[in-house]
């Protein structure tokens, strides 16, 4: 192995180096040792270059090479590795000056592909035949640190190889009685021979799971993915999964995954950023400091939006309903519109918070046949709604760690209630927690079987109108 110096501050930039000796973790993927780069305030530019290597195809290696490898970088901008394989030493004699060079892989620092995990890479080079050098080029700008580790140049196994990337995988919510195909790729064919799907079994008829269609028939080509159509449709309320069996002609065979879904009458996810017609969000915390515009809140609104690590399904971007703190304690109520349960019907949600040590602030779940929150003598709110108000449960907080709450309410099927998500927070210390909530199952709102007149102004003119 060698090291080319592209462009450096001062002779202390930190080029790649040999980082150890560890156990496997952050800084070691496997054995005791990596290879780690470091920013630097000046920044720099080094390739690590790999010793000579001879990709042509033989006996061995009937299909050609491909090279692996375990990288992992940092959440920080500013340093960026790009995997490179060097074309100049095609010639004889040639030198590996990484000037004229193919790019492999590119990683950018701060990237979310790019974060403080270990994640496996492989490259076919199926396509180059001579001497070649693999080069790890790092550009730094005063960024951080990544490590290199379990580098490999193999021959392409010739016979096909299934490469799943999870054992399940969950679906989006969905209506109960809706009918939804959703593409999934569950993983690849990472073997030089061609990979033959001879069948696929479903363990739940609400998932119908077939081979997606392709030019290839039920053949997938080496390097090509493993895609399913998953045609889904619940005829009931809350989670449901299946068992999938995957058989085909590669060694792994049969292959056997999860596939999981939940459903309800509604399926509130906020990414409008707007609550249902007919919610009650209230704020009945004292006036804050902190319930200000410039913390996205004004007084009297108890939850806003938010889209930065949502609880459930969604991922960054994605919003969700936020209960801001209150130096005097949180106490904001989200009141869903009036609900009708039939048999089988669930409330479901999902919630987090947005620290990971303050854990004192709670949820409390409420059902009740009135939307109004209640006051005792002094004024101040007490812990359930009026009119026989119900508490269903108090979800404590686990930090970042995303909770699925779900209540049956075969107590109440057929009556009409409300349902209510309180945060109540911790007075004085330890209170400035956000607590998020999202993806809400929920029963199908009740509707007035009564004619109801409404939407009319309080006047009509007749303006500019003219004989004729």
């Amino acid at each position: 192995w060698s090291q080319l110096v592209v462009s450096a501050a001062s002779s202390s930039s930190a080029p790649w180096s040999r980082y150890g000796p560890y156990t496997p973790g952050s800084g070691v993927y496997a054995g005791n040792y990596s290879a780690r780069t470091m920013y630097s305030s000046g920044g720099h530019e080094h390739v690590l270059i790999s010793p000579a290597l001879e990709l042509s195809t033989n006996t061995y290696a009937p299909l050609g090479y491909q090279l692996e490898f375990m990288i992992r970088g940092y959440s920080s901008a500013g340093t960026d590795v790009y995997v490179e394989i060097d074309t100049a030493s095609l010639t004889a004699g040639g030198s590996p000056d990484f000037v004229g060079s193919d790019t492999l892989f590119t990683f950018i620092g701060g990237s979310s592909a790019f974060t403080s995990a270990w994640y496996a890479n492989e490259a076919r080079l199926g396509s180059y035949s001579g001497t070649y050098h693999i080069g790890f080029r790092v550009v730094d700008d005063y960024g951080w640190y990544a490590y290199l580790d379990e580098i490999e140049v193999l021959p392409i196994p010739p016979q096909p190889t299934v490469d799943l990337d999870a054992n399940s995988f969950k679906m989006i919510p969905v209506h109960v009685g809706d009918s939804v195909t959703t593409q999934l790729t569950i993983g690849s064919n990472s073997g030089g021979g061609n990979l033959v799907v001879s069948s696929i079994t479903s363990s739940n008829a609400e998932f119908v799971v077939a081979l997606t269609a392709m030019a290839t028939g039920d053949t997938v080509v080496p390097n090509g993915d493993i895609d399913l159509d998953v045609t889904w449709e619940p005829t009931a309320f809350g989670m449901k999964k299946s068992t999938v069996i995957v058989t085909h002609n590669a060694a792994s065979s049969p292959d056997t995954l999860t596939i999981m879904g939940e459903a309800g009458r509604q399926y509130v996810d906020f990414d409008d950023q707007e609550f249902p017609h007919g919610w009650g969000n209230l704020d009945l915390d004292p006036p804050g400091s902190y319930e200000t515009d410039y913390y996205g809140y004004s007084e009297g609104q108890g939850w806003s939006f938010y889209w930065s690590y949502p609880p459930g399904y969604g991922g960054y971007g994605d919003a969700y309903a936020r209960s801001h703190y209150s130096l005097d304690g949180a106490n904001d109520w989200l009141i869903t519109e009036k609900v009708m349960p039939v048999a089988g019907d669930s409330m479901i949600f999902y919630s987090n918070s947005s620290s990971s040590s303050i854990l004192e602030d709670t949820l409390f779940v409420y059902v009740s046949t009135s939307n109004e929150v209640g006051l005792d003598t002094s004024g101040n709110t007490v812990g359930a709604l009026l009119d026989n108000g119900t508490l269903l449960d108090t979800v404590l907080s686990q930090g970042y760690t995303g909770i699925r709450s779900a209540y049956s309410l075969a107590q109440w099927v057929g009556d009409t209630v409300f349902l209510a998500v309180q945060h109540k927070g911790s007075a004085g210390t330890n209170y400035y927690s956000y607590r998020k909530v999202d993806d809400f199952l929920l029963p199908q709102n009740w509707v007035n079987p009564n004619a109801v007149l409404a939407g009319l102004p309080g006047e009509v003119s007749f303006d500019d109108v003219f004989p004729g």
